[in-house]
């Protein structure tokens, strides 16, 4: 029953609207119930009161408080049945009889008919004022008191100031922390990895400069130093200064990647912590063992039993690094910046110099080939006596498996990670692939690894029985499919270790997808052979098919992924049947890491490439997000020590992104966390379980939501699931409707609902789909798992009562009031042939024509039904088949409306009852053909959202951007409604009576957005004059400006005319402008705050544009159909600093140039070309740039020239053509 608590504050709101609107109209009818009316309005106004106090202090409430939110929850869904009951009898019938003799004469028969029925209604309000004595009486006789109320006492002046300050410092800190989860997106962004890989591959530049980068962590190293030193520092800063100097260090070398190495390096500093300390005395006696010869290592020359190999290492060492050391002596001994940087890099050479005697000392060399005739076993046995004699790394991983004292751990893994790094070198070392860098002809290995799984198993179970599929082979999924990789590599191949565990599949797997044609994706149906290649090769010797792959793939730049081997007798055997040259080529190989031993040695021999110069050749990219995860949450929580409960939760939800990311998010909404709150979390998640613990985050993020805003998530399982993507305005405007949430704080209840939008979007109940150009999301998805959680939440909750229904159906009426279940439980024979056999029939039917069932119900509704006026929203969007009828139908049988949605409907005029519906707020008649308002006026006095305007998508008109666009007439009146918010679109004409009406339009001062449809000259001057009178509330500008008879060279000018006072509109943040203008206005220099501008039309020219690369805030430009008269467009340098999305759809554009330090935060540009000779120029130039999108006219010429400018982007940006 948590719910309840929300449900009954937000019902009891919405009763006290309907009570204060009754008043004002209907009152009189029944004088005998006045007094009575008033008293419950003033007792739910104190209950509401009370219950916003509960919702505040909600968490250390008692059960009295809850209890006694039940009973007020029962009270006032009564009161407002019966409120309902009174208005649906007798609002309908007279909604604007009007005053005088006259009137009161036609209402005569009324009063009289009704009689009965308002005796009825008499006597049920005197029940409900009896029950609502009853509940006070009862609150005052049991002590319910809030937690705000035990505090006592009254709010203070300097209570008050103390508040302030407090938000103020509020407002300052969550900038600060949604920065840092904002970078946390980067951890997870797994397309961002593979255009990291994709570009390694193929060889593109650094899309950030190593000497920026330099400095920062300079800077980095120097303010942990001087914390360290003045004593100030955390526990955590000399690992943090440990990996600064790391990224230092590795940075030196421009195809490594040091970011990625020290997030390895503090994922294993912190995963064995207990054995660090062993592990290096181990390592250090192996190493003092193996110089003087005790150590159990191969001798070069097995005669010679005078020396020792450690013996011989030694001097060939000394030998090697003589001469690089003298010079790093001579230069460290200056204490000059040059010297210093010379010193570095004879560093580097002394570690270089030990490739020699290392390569030397492990004695590699080929091995005789034995006779191509051998099974696959003598194959297999083949591969195996080629590994290293003198080390078992699979009876080591078994001693690593067995250890258990932090001594016996470290010896096993430092023997097993001394024997995968000699074995390492002595495969790269190797013919198919050499360190030296002359003559290279050997293919790029990329070798991708994740912390081992079992590791983090407990009493749950074996961990690979809990997780199917660590991050590896999805991120080698993404380079594999990635758009550059498939333009780049002509043949890839996928191979699947697991599902092959033999030789001979494999390679068959392989000769397969090398013989498919190129164009055909490696796709898992196409990974096996067919039957007929099957039969073909059945009896093909293991060297044979060998010999068929390096045919095939000879000559060829191809792209071969090994996925999850657990051995590595699967890599050698795929090397070895690669041809002698193939240096264009890449492998990428995801071994499957089951122990720590195995990713620490994948994590030295990093090092051993770097060491070696080999990183343009050789990279391990781990997978490891922890320590960065754990960065992000210190930051959230405030903390330089992150609590331990807080780390052990990141580290159980280490597998699952959804079940951190919702962590984080959590963190983010509330980073004050009790250690008793944050245990009960992390005892309820499971180690390396996706589904359990992506639930139990999304049952701790909901428990932490206001009742209210508990409710309005709740209110979503009711849509469709697949695929579907919410609009803010629309949740936001349902919401507000349905009254899941109230005024407050000074705030109207659509306001509200937009606070909650954003903290279920803070959460994470809610993930983004849409982001505006001023950082406000504009639309939304529901990640499945929320949904699921959502849907069997309210199947017991009693805010959704449309549970029962399809969701196809349900969406489009009210979640709540109880209607359709009321309707179903009142018609339990459910006949067939009324609407509500329709309810009951299609309740688990599967999916149909909707929109003719809905036209269908609409028809069946009854003649009568109390239940009908509990009704508040009606969407009707997209249902093809409505005639005028039905909505006199919904007029006036459930009128009560404050939600009707019209949108793209067969709608063509609205009937004169829709001045019925005195409570409607938001009105959605867009893609109609509606032209106006019966009798040209408009009586609907709570309206806050007129939304119109239809596009014609019939026409003929090529050009999207420059379709047809009408919209509804503005009606009388319309500067009545003192609630208007958004007015968008509506048509005004030259006559009195209309520019007097826009005139009234400028006293909204609530008005945040407006749309015009200017016809002549005249409305425009008032439309300035309006504009100015909003200059403080006004966030969006639509203006239309239809061709008229001018003379020959006048065009429309939005410049205020004829001295006229003109304050600057500097809330505006989005402009929209189609037709002829002699230039941008000169006011347009000062909107500060506009992030967004459509032009279409518009002619301008060069300086126009000059005046938008001078706003600040801008960050979106659409260039549509006939915007700018010049042929070439030119991004001047330090000119649209804040741009991140150009899109262009102009004939006349032929040219576009991006100057050097233009544009320099642009991400997306969408071009649609008309003419066939075009160029877009400077795109090496955009660092940020991620997108290109080219649609229309661009012959293939040009496609390569802007393909071969993508290239020497470092960004590398993905092109869609």
């Amino acid at each position: 029953m948590d719910m309840v608590g929300g449900s009954a504050q937000s019902a009891v709101d919405s009763l006290l609207g309907r009570l204060s609107s009754v008043f004002v109209e209907e009152a009189q009818l029944l004088r005998s119930v006045h007094d009575d009316m008033q008293f419950i309005k003033r007792e739910m106004e104190s209950m509401n009161g009370f219950l916003l106090d509960a919702g505040d202090e909600d968490r250390g409430n008692g059960n009295q408080v809850r209890v006694w939110r039940r009973q007020v929850h029962e009270l006032a869904y009564d009161s407002q049945s019966c409120v309902d009951r009174y208005v649906q009898t007798f609002g309908a019938t007279h909604p604007a009889a009007g005053a005088g003799l006259l009137a009161s004469v036609r209402r005569v028969p009324v009063l009289v008919r009704t009689l009965p029925s308002r005796h009825r209604i008499a006597t049920e309000i005197r029940v409900v004022k009896a029950r609502a004595l009853e509940v006070g009486e009862r609150r005052q006789r049991y002590g319910v008191v809030t937690l705000g109320a035990q505090g006592g006492g009254a709010s203070t002046p300097a209570a008050a100031a103390a508040r302030r300050a407090a938000t103020a410092n509020r407002e300052a800190e969550d900038a600060r922390r949604r920065h840092s989860l904002d970078s946390a997106d980067v951890l997870f962004d797994a397309n961002a990895r593979a255009r990291e890989l994709v570009a390694w591959l193929m060889g593109a530049p650094q899309p950030v400069p190593r000497g920026r980068l330099r400095r920062n962590q300079l800077v980095t190293a120097g303010q942990l130093i001087q914390k360290m030193w003045s004593g100030s520092g955390g526990a955590n800063d000399s690992q943090d200064l440990k990996m600064e100097l790391m990224k230092l260090f590795r940075g030196t070398d421009v195809n490594d990647n040091p970011e990625n190495v020290a997030e390895a390096a503090g994922f294993l500093s912190s995963a064995m912590l207990e054995v660090d300390t062993q592990e290096v005395k181990v390592i250090s006696s192996w190493l003092l063992d193996m110089v003087l010869g005790r150590a159990d290592m191969p001798q070069q020359d097995p005669e010679n039993k005078g020396g020792s190999a450690g013996h011989e290492l030694l001097m060939d060492v000394v030998k090697a690094v003589k001469d690089p050391l003298t010079k790093f002596i001579d230069h460290a001994e200056d204490l000059s910046f040059t010297s210093l940087l010379s010193a570095m890099s004879d560093l580097i050479d002394i570690f270089k110099a030990l490739k020699e005697p290392i390569e030397k000392f492990l004695g590699i060399a080929e091995q005789p080939q034995q006779d191509s005739s051998e099974s696959e076993d003598d194959g297999s046995q083949q591969a195996r006596s080629r590994r290293p004699a003198a080390t078992s790394k699979e009876d080591l991983l078994e001693m690593v498996k067995a250890a258990k004292e932090p001594m016996e751990v470290a010896r096993a893994e430092a023997r097993y990670v001394a024997a995968q790094i000699k074995w390492l070198l002595q495969m790269f070392c190797s013919e198919k692939f050499s360190f030296n860098q002359e003559h290279v002809q050997h293919p790029k290995v990329v070798t991708i690894v994740t912390p081992p799984v079992q590791d983090f198993s407990s009493d749950d179970g074996p961990a690979e029985e809990l997780l199917e599929e660590t991050h590896a082979p999805e991120l080698a999924r993404k380079v594999f499919d990635h758009p550059r990789a498939s333009d780049h590599f002509n043949t890839r191949v996928w191979v699947d270790a697991k599902l092959n565990s033999k030789l001979k599949p494999r390679l068959k797997s392989i000769l397969h997808q090398v013989s498919l044609p190129s164009d055909s994706p490696a796709s898992p149906p196409n990974l096996e052979p067919t039957e007929e290649e099957a039969s073909k090769w059945k009896h093909l010797s293991v060297e044979e098919l060998k010999a068929m792959v390096a045919e095939r793939l000879e000559g060829k730049r191809f792209l071969m992924v090994l996925a999850d081997p657990e051995d590595d007798n699967a890599w050698q055997d795929i090397t070895s049947a690669l041809p002698n040259k193939h240096g264009e080529s890449a492998v990428i190989e995801t071994p499957r890491i089951k122990y720590m031993a195995q990713f620490h040695a994948w994590y030295r021999a990093s090092w051993i490439f770097w060491l070696m110069g080999a990183s343009s050749r050789y990279q391990v990219h781990f997978c490891s997000n922890l320590v960065g995860m754990r960065k992000v949450a210190a930051e959230l929580v405030g903390s330089d020590q992150l609590p331990g409960g807080v780390s052990a939760i990141l580290k159980k939800c280490l597998w699952d992104n959804f079940a951190t990311k919702m962590f984080l998010h959590a963190l983010y909404a509330n980073p004050h966390r009790s250690d008793a709150e944050l245990e009960r979390l992390m005892l309820g998640l499971r180690y390396s379980s996706s589904v359990s613990n992506a639930r139990r985050m999304v049952q701790f993020c909901y428990e932490d939501l206001p009742r209210q805003y508990q409710s309005c998530l709740l209110s979503l399982s009711v849509f469709p699931q697949e695929d579907r993507t919410f609009k803010r305005t629309s949740l936001v405007r349902r919401w507000a409707a349905e009254s899941f949430v109230s005024a407050r704080d000074g705030l109207a209840a659509v306001d509200e609902a937009d606070r909650c939008f954003d903290a279920l979007i803070a959460r994470g109940l809610l993930q983004p789909a849409d982001i505006g150009p001023a950082g406000k999301v504009k639309s939304c998805t529901m990640h499945r798992h929320v949904h699921s959680f959502t849907t069997k939440m309210a199947s017991y909750q009693t805010v959704v009562d449309n549970t029962d229904l399809r969701s196809e159906l349900a969406h489009r009426l009210s979640t709540r009031s109880g209607i359709l279940q009321l309707l179903l439980e009142n018609q339990a024979a459910a006949d067939s042939n009324t609407c509500w056999g329709i309810i009951h029939r299609h309740r688990h039917a599967p999916s149909g024509d909707f929109p003719r069932e809905v036209v269908t119900l609409l028809n069946l509704l009854p003649a009568s039904s109390d239940q009908l006026g509990l009704v508040k929203l009606l969407d009707l969007e997209g249902c093809k088949g409505l005639k005028k009828r039905h909505f006199k139908k919904i007029c006036n049988k459930i009128f009560q409306l404050k939600y009707l949605s019209l949108r793209d409907t067969d709608a063509t005029e609205l009937p004169k009852e829709i001045n019925k519906l005195r409570y409607l707020e938001t009105l959605d008649i867009r893609q109609t053909r509606i032209k106006s308002f019966p009798a040209k006026t408009i009586a609907l006095p709570k309206l806050m959202h007129l939304l119109a305007g239809c596009i014609d998508h019939e026409s003929t008109q090529v050009i999207e951007s420059d379709r047809p666009f009408s919209t509804v007439h503005l009606p009388s009146h319309v500067g009545s409604l003192t609630n208007m918010q958004v007015l968008s679109h509506v048509e005004v004409s030259e006559t009195e009576s209309d520019t007097s009406e826009l005139t009234n339009v400028g006293r909204k001062l609530h008005l945040r957005k407006l749309g015009v449809v200017i016809r002549g000259k005249g409305p425009l001057g008032v439309l300035l004059r309006v504009i100015s009178m909003l200059h403080e509330s006004l966030c969006s500008l639509s203006v239309h400006l239809e061709p008229m008879k001018m003379a020959e060279g006048e065009v429309y000018s939005m410049e205020p005319q004829g001295g006229d006072a003109f304050d600057i509109p500097k809330s505006l943040e989005s402009l929209n402008i189609k037709g002829v203008i002699n230039e941008l206005p000169t006011w347009i220099r000062q909107l500060h705050r506009l992030s967004k501008i459509t032009l279409c039309r518009t002619n301008l020219r060069e300086g126009d544009i000059k005046k938008l690369g001078e706003l600040a805030n801008l960050r979106c430009i659409r260039l549509w159909y006939q915007s700018y008269t010049d042929k070439k467009l030119t991004f001047n340098p330090r000119e649209f600093r804040r741009l991140e999305l150009l899109v262009i759809e102009d004939s006349g554009i032929s040219d576009i140039h991006f100057a050097k330090n233009a544009a320099p935060t642009l991400k997306k540009i969408i071009c649609n070309f008309t003419g066939a000779e075009v160029t877009l120029s400077g795109i090496q130039e955009l660092l940020n740039l991620k997108e290109i999108h080219v649609s229309g006219n661009c012959d293939e010429s040009h496609l390569s020239k802007i393909k071969e400018d993508i290239k020497k982007n470092p960004n590398l940006p993905d092109l869609y053509p």
